[in-house]
C-alpha cells in the first residue's frame, strides 16, 4: 500500500479500487471509483464529487489549481 499524504477520500461505496497515488512527485492522482459516491480532498484543497458509476483517471490536484480532469466516463 502506497502512503498518502494529507489526503482523505471519504463517502459510501460499492466498489471503490484504487490503482496509484503520486502525490509526493507529480500530484497524480490514477484511481477507478465504480457506484460509489466520493469526495477527494487533498493538500491543495481541491474537493471534487464524483457522481455514482463514474470512472475517473488522472487528475492534477497540485499547486492550489483546479483540477484537471483528463477523463471521466459515466
Amino acid at each position: 500500500m502506497i502512503k498518502l499524504h494529507q489526503f482523505s477520500l471519504y463517502g459510501v461505496f460499492l466498489l471503490v479500487e484504487i490503482q496509484a497515488f503520486f502525490l509526493d512527485s507529480g500530484h497524480l492522482l490514477d484511481g477507478i471509483f465504480q457506484n460509489a459516491q466520493v469526495e477527494i480532498d487533498a493538500k491543495s484543497d481541491v474537493q471534487i464529487a464524483l457522481p455514482k458509476t463514474t470512472q475517473f483517471e488522472q487528475a492534477d490536484l497540485g499547486d492550489g489549481k483546479a483540477a484537471e480532469i483528463n477523463k471521466i466516463e459515466r
